[in-house]
């Protein structure tokens, strides 16, 4: 998030009397997942933030369940253009970064990959 999505968090959880969960702030294990981008890491913590409320809340899904869908994000939705390797010689990759958070990470994980 940035400050200026956080102001409009902090608005919209309080005019609903809801809670602010900021998923970043939360310990999660690192769940191995088919989306290989760096920045996957932070939505998995979304997704396993919004989980952990449900679970507060009475609802359950089972720990195989979550694992297994993380694991498969690809094949269960469709999901194409996320740190999507085309094709290696030439290296090929397709990302449909549509922020400069987003895009600023992949830079960095290209950087990386070009140092090794």
């Amino acid at each position: 998030y940035t400050q200026e999505t956080l102001t409009v968090f902090k608005e919209v959880t309080a005019e609903k009397n809801a809670p602010l969960i900021l998923a970043q702030h939360q310990v999660y294990p690192d769940l191995e997942s088919d989306l290989k981008a760096d920045y996957q890491k932070f939505n998995r913590h979304t997704v396993l933030a919004a989980l952990n409320q449900l679970s507060n809340m009475g609802f359950s899904v089972a720990q195989h369940h979550i694992e297994h869908g993380i694991k498969n994000v690809q094949n269960n939705t469709g999901l194409m253009g996320r740190w999507q390797i085309m094709s290696y010689e030439p290296l090929l990759i397709y990302d449909t970064a549509h922020n400069t958070q987003g895009l600023g990470v992949n830079m960095k994980q290209l950087s990386s990959l070009k140092a090794k």
